[in-house]
């Protein structure tokens, strides 16, 4: 067998003679008159990250308050065991 035989696909007329025009990897093209895809996951990568630090701010805000009322609710405890401590006292 020849090597010719082997890397014929090649040596067609067609590809010879024919002006092959080859998209771009990106698919972008201008011919089109759209936006390119790339933009466009831009847009959706830019509402993402909006969404998720909306929603990072909202989560920090609830452990806020939690942290608060849990601060409060042990303030309330040490208070009530002062006044019973001192009913204790006043009893004896």
């Amino acid at each position: 067998m020849d090597v010719k035989e082997l890397v014929n696909d090649f040596a067609t007329e067609d590809f010879l003679t024919k002006n092959v025009r080859v998209r771009p990897v990106s698919s972008y093209s201008m011919a089109d008159g759209k936006e390119p895809k790339n933009q466009t996951q831009t847009q959706e990568e830019e509402d993402e990250k909006k969404f998720n630090s909306e929603a990072l701010y909202d989560m920090m805000q609830q452990r806020f308050e939690q942290k608060d009322r849990k601060k409060k609710e042990e303030q309330d405890r040490l208070l009530e065991a002062e006044k019973a401590e001192k009913k204790r006292r006043a009893k004896q």
